[in-house]
């Protein structure tokens, strides 16, 4: 079989730019052992010719999209040329894959061939736009939070999508993924001081909790007496390319972050590396004593980064924002609600210098993320879907609120009387009878809000503030 796979995000022969892009070349290198595959990408001036992943993978990074956060923010006449070699690559191929939803050219969709996608996350604007786009023959996720949201969302008005959906948990490799001897990732970083050393295996955002490491570092430092902590952070991989120096995680993204380090005097402990090629992880994971996960960005499968550093012998801390809530088992790791510094600082500290058990969490993972299961489920839906029938939407059916059932929505979570929204990235005060409701009830009707001196015009702000969903 010939299989076409998308991707809006860059596929390197040696690096990956992220979790997402490292689990689609796992795929396309497990199908092309029985298929032939072709991977199409953007192009980038690091990153233009042709080559092959493996065997029968070809990658292809010939589309005039740009880099991440406006890919599509291209002129017209690029437009018409990527629609163009999108349309002869699908007709070639017998199926397309189109990796996070973002191939968002919906006439290309017609094309009688079978379309699989999936959903990386649920949160970025061209993802979300293909996904409530969607009306073709199977949706992946990643985790059971994100076909949640979905219901929740596109399935207000097109309740078939729950029928579509198939949940494909991240595998994780452990023959890759393991303890490993450190000896060669040193040439990829600068010297480091003789102290702990902590891992941010992330883009330096503020949503992955950059700021919120470098503030626990600072604590560490100064109140604990760790002086000479190492925190590993890397120098995102678009800093290779012209368009990247002048981008959001560009130069000037980085010396901001510099003059926080001086600002808490940690310049000495924050170690900014290169982005690391991908056979260096294990070492780099196994380089730790504790890795953060502690930033507030809407997680679709939970950390990557902490699945991969617990294989590697090395805990974490996790916030409890988005699939991150789900990722382990209550008590399997530490976690903490997001930006609580003082719970982050106390783990650390407590892990340091006593060390912590992560065998429960290690077993968890060889049971829960089999690497080989997630290939195999992903083999078995793009080569056996078929082409659906053109679906009838009944696009914005008005909603009997009188007869409906709301429930907090998957997106949210309760903690000390205020709700936790992962997509407005904080805490959110609401009235305490509220609160009341939402621990009495997991599903309740405008009748049962009453009971608690709440109307319905209340429960229907709640909705549309995006705190409620509709139990459906």
């Amino acid at each position: 079989m010939k299989i076409l796979i998308f991707s809006m995000g860059p596929i390197f022969k040696d690096y990956v730019e992220g979790g997402s892009q490292k689990i689609l070349s796992q795929i396309a290198v497990h199908l092309g052992k029985k298929h032939k595959v072709t991977i199409v990408c953007p192009s980038r001036s690091d990153n233009c010719a042709i080559f092959s992943l493996s065997d029968n993978v070809v990658v292809k990074p010939i589309l005039p999209f740009k880099s991440y956060p406006e890919p599509y923010y291209i002129p017209p006449f690029k437009l018409a040329t990527a629609f163009e070699i999108l349309y002869q690559e699908i007709k070639s191929h017998d199926v397309t894959y189109v990796h996070d939803c973002e191939l968002n050219f919906f006439m290309l969709y017609n094309v009688s061939k079978p379309f699989v996608c999936s959903l990386r996350d649920y949160i970025y604007p061209d993802t979300l736009i293909g996904a409530f786009n969607f009306k073709k023959d199977k949706l992946i996720v990643n985790s059971e939070l994100t076909k949640k949201n979905v219901i929740a969302t596109i399935g207000r008005y097109f309740p078939l999508i729950a029928n579509l959906i198939e949940v494909i948990p991240n595998g994780i490799d452990l023959t890759f993924f393991k303890k490993t001897k450190p000896l060669k990732i040193k040439k990829y970083i600068p010297p480091l001081n003789t102290g702990k050393v902590l891992l941010y295996p992330h883009r330096p955002d503020y949503r992955k909790g950059i700021f919120d490491a470098l503030e626990v570092v600072s604590r560490l430092k100064h109140i604990y007496g760790y002086e000479d902590i190492n925190l590993l952070v890397p120098l995102h991989i678009n800093l290779n390319t012209s368009d990247g120096k002048s981008s959001y995680y560009g130069d000037a993204h980085y010396s901001s972050l510099k003059s926080k380090c001086k600002e808490l005097d940690i310049e000495k402990n924050v170690i900014f590396h290169k982005w690391l090629p991908f056979n260096m992880m294990p070492q780099y994971y196994s380089l730790g004593d504790l890795t953060l996960s502690v930033g507030c960005f809407v997680e679709a499968f939970g950390s990557n980064s902490s699945v991969e550093s617990i294989c590697c012998g090395t805990p974490v801390i996790m916030s409890r924002a988005g699939s991150q809530r789900n990722t382990f088992p209550e008590g399997f790791v530490s976690q903490v609600d997001w930006h609580d510094i003082d719970s982050i600082v106390n783990f650390a500290h407590n892990i340091l210098s006593k060390g912590c058990d992560i065998s429960r969490a290690q077993k968890y993972i060889s049971q829960k993320y089999d690497y080989l299961k997630m290939l195999k489920k992903y083999e078995f839906i793009i080569t056996k879907t078929r082409p659906s029938k053109n679906f009838k939407l009944k696009l914005l059916k008005k909603i009997n609120f009188s007869k409906s059932y709301f429930k907090l929505a998957p997106w949210c979570y309760l903690t000390s009387g205020e709700i936790y929204n992962d997509y407005e990235f904080g805490y959110l005060t609401i009235d305490p009878r509220f609160y009341e409701l939402l621990l009495a009830k997991s599903v309740f009707s405008f009748k049962d809000s009453l009971t608690f001196g709440l109307n319905e015009e209340y429960i229907l702000s709640e909705f549309y503030k995006g705190n409620l969903a509709l139990d459906i």
